[in-house]
């Protein structure tokens, strides 16, 4: 039996990634000043499309950084959030509420993570991909992203 990510499998999601294309090739061979909107967003379906297609493939998972308590070694729940310093993960405790803690995103060395008592571990989910885009970026920061399922990524 095929996976399927949010009701579809690879070759339904690759489909829509190829009609994707075309729509995007036929908006640019008739395009007015204003094309270049449905081209851009032709685009992004396609990335959403084909990350759909990939995680379907990949049995409907996708690998996802996690930061474990190392005092505990519990995962800790956490939401990556985009602050005025870029990129940081929140940590939450058991009801989805911020614990006050932040980490780096994309810590270049695991150190950074255990001095604040964290450790950096690889988990594999459920997952699909959709669109994003930080607060205030506006159209041109819009790209496709992988998310878990359950809201944790």
């Amino acid at each position: 039996m095929e996976t399927k990510v949010q009701g579809k499998t690879a070759a339904e999601w690759r489909a829509m990634a190829g009609e994707a294309v075309r729509a995007e090739a036929e908006s640019f061979e008739r395009s007015d000043t204003d094309g270049f909107l449905s081209q851009w967003g032709h685009g992004i379906m396609r990335q959403v499309y084909r990350l759909n297609a990939e995680i379907a493939e990949a049995g409907g998972v996708w690998e996802f950084d996690a930061y474990e308590r190392i005092a505990t070694g519990e995962i800790a729940p956490h939401r990556v959030i985009t602050t005025q310093y870029g990129q940081r993960v929140m940590v939450l405790d058991a009801e989805g509420r911020a614990t006050g803690e932040f980490l780096p995103y994309a810590a270049k060395r695991d150190a950074t993570y255990e001095k604040k008592g964290f450790r950096r571990v690889l988990v594999t989910k459920a997952a699909h991909a959709k669109t994003w885009a930080p607060a205030g970026g506006g159209y041109t920061s819009v790209q496709a992203i992988v998310v878990a399922d359950d809201g944790q990524s």
